[in-house]
């Protein structure tokens, strides 16, 4: 059940995210359509949204959402022949894929410019999946770099701790080096 609220709760905040652009748009804007919008029109709803001191002064997260939301909604209505251009500035990102180049690659594709930049997901550090690993089997399991057990380590929630964190690797006990059979 907890995955249909989470869908529901989504689909609720993308609709009033497009709400809250559409009404910027027709009561700011001069009765403005979405299908006119400019990039004009983007900037202002972006210094009401995030800088007027009348304005809901949105966090970068929240801004964020709303910015990725409107995107894909002109996105989507460009596939649609409803408009022929996004009112959003895009910039060319590069993003890794696994598909790109056998063991992955980087692949450059366009991504929306008015974005925060900022925030909790632009910290996100990933390791592969051999750090991932060593990762696992010293700070979750107690082993050191050469991953022999530990003296003094206080976690004990090997198995517990580690259950959660086996993504690519299925083996038994808590996936630990020294506890694999």
């Amino acid at each position: 059940m907890a995955g249909v609220f989470a869908v529901e709760h989504t689909q609720a905040a993308h609709a009033r995210s497009l709400r809250t652009y559409f009404d910027f748009l027709w009561f700011a804007r001069d009765r403005r359509d979405w299908r006119d919008a400019s990039m004009d029109d983007r900037a202002a709803f972006e210094r009401w949204r995030r800088r007027d001191e009348r304005g809901p002064r949105l966090e970068d997260t929240s801004w964020d959402r709303e910015v990725s939301t409107v995107n894909q909604f002109y996105l989507w209505a460009i596939e649609q022949n409803l408009v022929r251009a996004s009112p959003i500035r895009q910039r060319a990102a590069s993003v890794w894929s696994p598909w790109r180049g056998g063991a992955g690659g980087t692949m450059v594709r366009q991504v929306p410019a008015e974005t925060s930049h900022m925030g909790p997901r632009r910290e996100v550090k990933w390791l592969p999946p051999k750090s991932s690993q060593l990762w696992r089997n010293v700070g979750l399991c107690g082993f050191d770099s050469k991953e022999m057990p530990r003296r003094g380590f206080r976690g004990g929630g090997g198995r517990r701790g580690t259950r959660r964190t086996r993504i690519r690797w299925s083996v038994r006990g808590c996936g630990c080096a020294r506890t694999r059979r």
